[in-house]
């Protein structure tokens, strides 16, 4: 992805979130959040995001099986994960599947690239979302706002 790309992957619809400095105290912005994508910029983009929306507390992880050991050792400090589907090694479902075992309600919002009206993606969101802990799935790119705005109603 270009430098130029990158900059405008996630660009903001407007320059304040409703969901920033408001709450700043908010139990919901002190949690804090996985962020795994195999992609360093975007989940670092997404790390952004989220806290200039107000959330202090959020670790990026590239790697499934890094974010795994770390969800393992210290899953009681997680509130939710934020994944990209589409990874080497394991897929944002079957790492909802892992972690839901490690901490059974762990709420996860997985993000693609893809059209999420595709048949396969939606039958497997069916089947994953009915067994876990899936609360939504995001299209990307998607903006600082929306992003915030997900992430704090559903977390």
């Amino acid at each position: 992805m270009s430098s130029r790309n990158k900059k405008n992957y996630y660009q903001d619809d407007d320059s304040k979130s409703n969901c920033s400095n408001n709450n700043i105290n908010n139990e919901k912005y002190n949690s804090k959040i996985m962020v795994l994508d195999d992609d360093f910029d975007i989940a670092t983009i997404v790390k952004m995001a989220l806290q200039r929306n107000g959330f202090k507390n959020v670790s990026v992880f590239t790697e499934s099986s890094l974010a795994i050991k770390e969800f393992r050792e210290s899953h009681n400090n997680y509130s939710l994960v934020i994944s990209d589907i589409r990874m080497p090694g394991m897929d944002g479902f079957e790492l909802a599947n892992y972690i839901n075992e490690i901490k059974p309600g762990i709420k996860v919002i997985l993000m693609t690239a893809f059209d999420v009206n595709n048949n396969l993606l939606t039958e497997n969101i069916k089947t994953t979302a009915n067994n876990n802990n899936i609360i939504q799935i995001i299209q990307k790119p998607i903006s600082p706002k929306k992003l915030a705005k997900t992430v704090f109603s559903l977390h």
